[in-house]
């Protein structure tokens, strides 16, 4: 026998370490494809999760503006309620309103 020649269980051990080595191949491709997958979810998760903090600023935005018109619908109300009765009745006149009795 030449050196460039196999016996045949020497052809069926490389034929098996090729066999071995396809397969570990084909895993890889199958856990890089996962991971993008994987990576592709979580682009799309962090996108919402960027959108979520947007819509709650904006959120916070508003809350603190209606806040403040409680506040001074409040001190509005203050104001009104500490003027003398005579005065009251005269705003009362001006929006055409009757005043309730309490």
């Amino acid at each position: 026998m030449s050196d460039s020649t196999m016996t045949l269980s020497e052809a069926q051990a490389e034929a098996a370490k090729w066999g071995n080595l396809i397969r570990a191949l084909s895993r890889l491709q199958e856990a890089a494809e996962t991971i993008g997958q994987l990576d592709r979810n979580r682009a799309e998760r962090q996108a919402q999760v960027d959108q979520l903090g947007e819509e709650i600023q904006m959120a916070n935005e508003h809350l603190t503006e209606l806040q403040r018109a409680v506040t001074e619908a409040e001190a509005r109300r203050l104001r009104f309620w500490t003027k003398p009765a005579r005065q009251r009745t005269n705003c009362f006149r001006e929006l055409r309103l009757r005043p309730i009795s309490f």
